[in-house]
């Protein structure tokens, strides 16, 4: 049966594509520095033209309840995403990349992408997966101390 929702499409291409399993010649650590038996790869969906246009519509249907038209994203697992929601958002999203730390050189800056005149406004941030929550936090901390709000975070997967 082909299935016209697009979050139910975009599930079926994570559980086919996204998973890593390890194996002897792709290992799989965690962030305690044991080994797993597998992760969500998300680049494997969103970084191919299907994978990126079902992430950008999934994401583009939970902003509708949202004001803000700037997103942002920690890292880098969802540009993609909100390159595909800046590129079919019909010129309403503009979007912003998080550093860990400020950048030490050319423009100094630990936000990145073009910001909304003298009031930075509201922003919705995004990640492919969430499971411990940290990187939002950082993220949220960081874009908070640059004048920015966070109106509210959306992700792929939630652990």
């Amino acid at each position: 049966m082909l299935q016209s929702d697009p979050l139910q499409r975009l599930a079926l291409l994570l559980k086919q594509e996204a998973i890593l399993h390890a194996s002897p010649s792709q290992p799989i650590g965690t962030p305690t520095g044991t080994h797993g038996g597998w992760m969500l790869y998300t680049w494997n969906c969103t970084l191919t033209a299907p994978g990126a246009l079902l992430a950008g519509q999934c994401v583009l249907q939970a902003l509708a309840s949202f004001e803000s038209t700037q997103l942002a994203t920690m890292g880098y697992t969802a540009v993609p995403i909100m390159s595909s929601c800046i590129l079919q958002g019909e010129g309403r999203y503009t979007g912003l990349c998080v550093r860990q730390q400020r950048k030490g050189h050319s423009s100094f800056r630990r936000i990145d992408g073009p910001r909304r005149g003298g009031d930075p406004g509201g922003v919705v941030l995004l990640d492919d997966s969430i499971s411990t929550g940290s990187s939002m936090l950082t993220a949220i901390a960081a874009l908070e101390e640059e004048g920015f709000r966070v109106e509210g975070c959306i992700c792929l997967v939630n652990f």
